[in-house]
């Protein structure tokens, strides 16, 4: 049985953990995504017109479609 007197505690810990968690996962995403240009870049495989698009264009967010279809 856990001792009344730790609950508060142990929120505190659960919600700082789900933070965390959070913030750990977006790291991990952006990480990823940078790693990818970088060897892209220094293998020379780099389209530096169609990064510029890609990361330019505008999206919808009440587009299903592309939703779906860009993850």
């Amino acid at each position: 049985m856990v001792n009344p007197a730790l609950v508060p505690g142990m929120a505190i810990v659960f919600s700082v953990d789900k933070f965390m968690s959070e913030v750990r996962a977006l790291t991990n995403i952006t990480g990823n995504g940078v790693a990818s240009v970088f060897v892209s870049w220094w293998e020379g495989e780099l389209d530096h017109e169609m990064l510029h698009a890609n990361l330019n264009r505008t999206i919808d967010p009440s587009d299903l479609e592309t939703a779906v279809t860009t993850g």
